[in-house]
C-alpha cells in the first residue's frame, strides 16, 4: 500500500475511489479526507516481510494507467502487511480446543468478511447460538476441515445448498 500526496496545483486529484484492472491485476486509488491518496492491491506469497520494490513499481505503473497524474504525486508512506490466507482460500473460524477459538485466513477479503467473521467468532467464543448461519457454514469454515483423519461432520438434518454466482464479463472476483 502506498500513500501519496498530490501537488497543490492538482489538489484534489481525486474526489472518488477509482478501482480498475490493468493487465488483469486489480488496482485501487482511494482519496482520503486528509488529501492523501491510498494506492493498493498487490499481493505476493513469498514469506518475506519487507516491501518489494517490484510491487511498488507495479502499483505505480498500474495506477498511472488509470490516473496518469499519479506520477506527479509525492510518496508519503509505503507499507506491507500480512494478510493471512488458508490453503483453500476460505477463512478459518472455529473452536480448536475448549478454551480457544480461531478466526483467521481472510486474506484480502478481510474487510468484506469482517462483520460475518466477527459475529461468528464472538458467538463461538461466548457459546451463543449460531443458528443464524446457513446450514453447512460452520463445517465450511471450521479449522478441522483440513484434518483428513477427522473430517467435519455435517448434522444429519443439514440440507445441501449450492449457490451459483455469475460474475459480469471482465470483472474480478
Amino acid at each position: 500500500m502506498i500513500r501519496l500526496r498530490a501537488p497543490k496545483a492538482l489538489d484534489p486529484l481525486l474526489t472518488r475511489t477509482i478501482r480498475g484492472l490493468v493487465n488483469a491485476r486489480p488496482v485501487y486509488i482511494v482519496p482520503r479526507p486528509d488529501g492523501e491518496l491510498v494506492l493498493g492491491a498487490t499481493s505476493r506469497e513469498d514469506g518475506r516481510s519487507g516491501t518489494n520494490a517490484g510491487g511498488v513499481h507495479q502499483l505505480l505503473r498500474d495506477a498511472e494507467r488509470l490516473v496518469p497524474a499519479v506520477l506527479d504525486c509525492e510518496i508519503t508512506y509505503i507499507t506491507t502487511r500480512a494478510r493471512p490466507g488458508s490453503p483453500d482460500d476460505v477463512p478459518i473460524i472455529g473452536r480448536i480446543d475448549p478454551g480457544c477459538v480461531v478466526s483467521t485466513g481472510f486474506f484480502r477479503h478481510g474487510i468484506l468478511l469482517a462483520p460475518l467473521g466477527a459475529g461468528l467468532t464472538a458467538d463461538l467464543a461466548t457459546r451463543a447460538d449460531t443458528a443464524w448461519v446457513p446450514p453447512g457454514s460452520l463445517a465450511a469454515v471450521g479449522p478441522d476441515r483440513f484434518d483428513s483423519e477427522h473430517p467435519p461432520a455435517e448434522p444429519q438434518d443439514a440440507q445441501q445448498h449450492t449457490v451459483s454466482i455469475q460474475q459480469p464479463a471482465g470483472s474480478h472476483p
